[in-house]
């Protein structure tokens, strides 16, 4: 079976899913404050972890929660370093489903 990831912007949809699928549940929060860069290494690590869950228990619902307004510009190394990540995720989700409200 597939392993499926859910990402969605609802917490009550996602507990729907956890409670419908069974499986395990990732709420993330983006603080007011966080910056861009803090921002996404956060939710890079949030999937990444989700994908590793998806595929250990057939499924993972990831729920986020932001509370932020994007702030400031990305330095060159912070983008290559998200880049990088960003590719190794996609590459990473290979083989998961991916259903995605956000």
């Amino acid at each position: 079976m597939t392993p499926s990831l859910y990402m969605v912007s609802n917490l009550g949809l996602a507990l729907e899913i956890k409670m419908r699928e069974g499986c395990p549940h990732i709420h993330c929060r983006i603080e007011p404050d966080c910056d861009e860069f803090t921002a996404n290494i956060v939710w890079f690590d949030v999937v990444d972890k989700g994908i590793d869950s998806a595929r250990a228990h057939g499924a993972c619902v990831i729920s986020i929660e932001e509370v932020r307004h994007p702030s400031g510009k990305l330095s060159q190394e912070e983008l290559l370093i998200l880049s990088n990540w960003d590719r190794a995720l996609k590459k990473k989700m290979e083989g998961v489903e991916v259903h995605d409200d956000l």
